[in-house]
């Protein structure tokens, strides 16, 4: 019995030790994780901040070349410029094309647009359209009446749509070309979505990106899924998309479908440029195990019932183990009796508890009558 006592003891300790260190491992794993996810999702949104940026300040630098000015300059008709004028067409479609540089790998169209929605000029992967090809009705386009709103050294950045050109999923940047009064154009250039999942893909394989789109509560982004041509815009909303869309904080955490999810807010416009988009970037990875999560999850707590419960029955074995040792130590081996020991208990108990008076004692020496009861007998 003293072995299993201390068996349960030892395995009680260990199981209660194992649920407090499970537990507390499990919180510091999940305060982790939220610390790279808000790490990491306020680097991915920094990120595509600086992918507008930089489509902005290209925009800017390329409206501000003086060939565009040069174009409205030269006489003539606009139309007969275009058609006949080849060296200055020639370096207007270089301007264009220049941008491809500034952005590498991520525009596929540009284009100089009158104010009247005609294409002057445009260049489509680096290679000009001839005249005949130039589109006389641009004005439709999402981008075409907010651009022309706009005051010089502005951009406008437009929602997603799949370019006519390309036909790829492109977000517009546009800006007014500075143009002496009376007249009024802007250049116009298309970044890829495919481009914008790249710089939004985190380094980290456990981490996962996506882009939210609150307008309208669908993915625009998602690091896993390559923007193919003739694919929808990213991927199917997950169910968790419309609590986030809700949610007025600009940045913060959440839990949904077994991941943990930390989300920053996109700001729509930061005076030099205006973006129709108000998107939020969201940075997952798969949630720990809620069985393990913390010092209250139901592993933890288990174990630490498992290891009381054995503790408890050690500590019952031991309190009855002593009792066992108190009640030997007060009787007397040969009756089953109490023994001297016992007596003085109880005698002295008699004494604390009844007023002092008269008591009479009676004392029976066991070990003497045995003895003469062995050496005479019954004749005793």
């Amino acid at each position: 019995m003293r072995w299993l006592r201390l068996i349960l003891l030892f395995a009680g300790v260990l199981l209660l030790a194992g649920g407090l260190a499970t537990g507390w491992q499990g919180q510091r794993t999940r305060t982790a994780l939220e610390h790279d996810l808000t790490v990491e999702a306020a680097e991915r949104a920094s990120g595509v901040a600086d992918y507008f940026n930089r489509a902005r300040d290209v925009a800017l630098l390329t409206a501000h070349n003086p060939v565009f000015t040069d174009f409205y300059a030269a006489p003539g008709e606009r139309v007969a410029k275009i058609r006949r004028d080849t060296a200055l067409m020639a370096e207007v479609n270089s301007a264009l094309a220049y941008l491809q540089r500034l952005y590498p790998g991520r525009i596929g169209e540009a284009c100089f647009i009158d104010s009247g929605g005609a294409e002057n000029a445009r260049v489509v992967s680096g290679k000009p359209a001839v005249p005949n090809d130039l589109s006389p009705h641009e004005s439709h386009n999402p981008f075409f009446q907010p651009t022309f709103a706009l005051d010089v050294g502005q951009v406008y950045q437009a929602q997603p749509y799949v370019s006519p050109d390309t036909h790829e999923w492109v977000i517009s940047n546009s800006t007014p070309v500075p143009l002496p009064a009376g007249q009024h154009a802007i250049i116009h250039f298309e970044v890829t979505m495919e481009g914008m999942r790249q710089a939004v893909a985190p380094e980290d394989s456990r981490l996962e990106a996506q882009i939210v789109d609150r307008a309208n509560g669908e993915v625009v982004v998602d690091s896993r899924v390559p923007q193919q041509i003739g694919e929808p815009l990213a991927v199917p909303a997950p169910s968790w998309v419309p609590a986030l869309a809700g949610r007025s904080a600009a940045s913060g955490l959440m839990s949904a479908d077994g991941r943990e999810m930390a989300y920053l807010r996109l700001p729509a416009s930061d005076g030099s440029a205006s973006n129709a988009n108000d998107w939020v970037v969201v940075v997952s990875a798969r949630a720990p195990h809620a069985f393990w999560a913390g010092p209250f999850a139901a592993g933890p707590l288990l174990l630490d019932a498992g290891g009381l419960l054995l503790l408890a029955f050690a500590a019952l074995g031991y309190r009855r183990h002593q009792r066992a040792l108190a009640e030997a130590a007060a009787t007397d081996d040969l009756t089953g009796l109490a023994n001297r020991a016992r007596f003085r208990q109880r005698l002295a108990a008699m004494f604390v508890v009844q007023p002092p008076g008269p008591a009479a004692v009676l004392l029976l020496d066991l070990d003497r009558f045995k003895i003469v009861n062995d050496t005479l007998g019954h004749q005793v």
